[in-house]
């Protein structure tokens, strides 16, 4: 099977990530007349245009939607083809609009969707997420990961009010906790360290250096920003625990709390993981989600998870 690629975009403007990590990694045809389906990627873009080549696919159509709908979307509804435009500023706009009824125009199609919530997952909508551009090192023994001398990682911009509240609640807990605080890059570490640190945009560590640090955490936390996934989903589990929100989505590999990761309720108490962090079985969580992210790594989440349900459907 191959598949021709053609934006939602007027423009040609794809996610450079989906891009590089998904779409690169499919079978590609050169032209729409020698595929065997249509991908259209959907992504934010700033003066987007609705692309009138979609209105001539007669190809079956998979959308993969990686839209972000904002930190206060909430469970409002957000499946692209049930007039979801006005809800949303940033794409109320007639151009969206006309991608919005497009789309509810399809008799059918397979609907990957970053944002999915699990109400709405189905044999023909599935979820999908960023995949894995990291190298993922090898796992540590037991006594390898229990001597890390920082047991949370917290590298966070703000895209989202919830980051800060992250950031209060490990300052606020120091002393019950009796752990030590780091709040910048060139602080000392030392046994018990909580790092918590506040990265803009502009001042963004290379990933190397990220990744230094997260390697000698046991636990690294990844909060939604503007979607519930986002780029740290893929990232902070790599060679550590990944503590994440509780959330209402469906996801390619499940991730479970105590299982295979660690899950945040929404108000950011953080004494539970404490606990799981010296006294709980973390080693364990950490095998299963190195297991798990492995799964994510971009060529096997290409091959594996969206090349096999798109041949398994069309």
């Amino acid at each position: 099977m191959k598949l021709f690629v053609l934006s939602s975009d007027a423009g040609g403007d794809r996610n450079p990530i989906v891009d590089a990590g998904i779409l690169r990694h499919l079978p590609q045809a050169d032209t729409m007349r020698e595929a065997d389906a249509v991908v259209v990627p959907i992504c934010y873009v700033h003066n987007y245009r609705f692309n009138p080549e979609l209105e001539n696919v007669n190809k079956p159509i998979i959308l993969l939607d990686f839209m972000e709908f904002g930190w206060s979307a909430g469970m409002a509804d957000n499946l692209f083809g049930r007039n979801i435009t006005p809800q949303f500023g940033h794409i109320n706009t007639e151009e969206w609009k006309r991608l919005d009824a497009w789309i509810g125009s399809l008799s059918q199609h397979l609907l990957f969707k970053r944002e999915l919530f699990s109400v709405d997952a189905s044999d023909w909508r599935l979820p999908i997420e960023f995949p894995c551009l990291l190298n993922i090192p090898e796992t540590q023994s037991k006594e390898e990961f229990e001597a890390r001398p920082i047991e949370v990682f917290f590298n966070w911009g703000y895209s989202h009010p919830i980051r800060q509240r992250m950031h209060g609640r490990i300052f606020a807990s120091a002393i019950h906790l009796n752990s030590h605080i780091v709040d910048g890059w060139s602080q000392r570490i030392e046994p018990r360290t909580w790092a918590t640190i506040h990265t803009p945009h502009y001042e963004r560590k290379p990933m190397e250096e990220v990744m230094r640090w997260q390697q000698q955490s046991k636990v690294s936390i990844s909060l939604p920003g503007a979607g519930v996934k986002c780029f740290r989903s893929a990232e902070a589990p790599v060679g550590s625990v990944v503590a994440m929100m509780e959330d209402d989505l469906a996801w390619s590999y499940p991730w479970n709390d105590s299982e295979n990761c660690i899950r945040i309720d929404k108000d950011c108490h953080i004494t539970r993981m404490a606990g799981i962090i010296r006294y709980g079985d973390l080693y364990d969580i950490y095998v299963r989600g190195q297991e798990t992210i492995r799964k994510y790594e971009q060529h096997r989440y290409a091959r594996d998870y969206v090349m096999a349900n798109i041949e398994a459907r069309l």
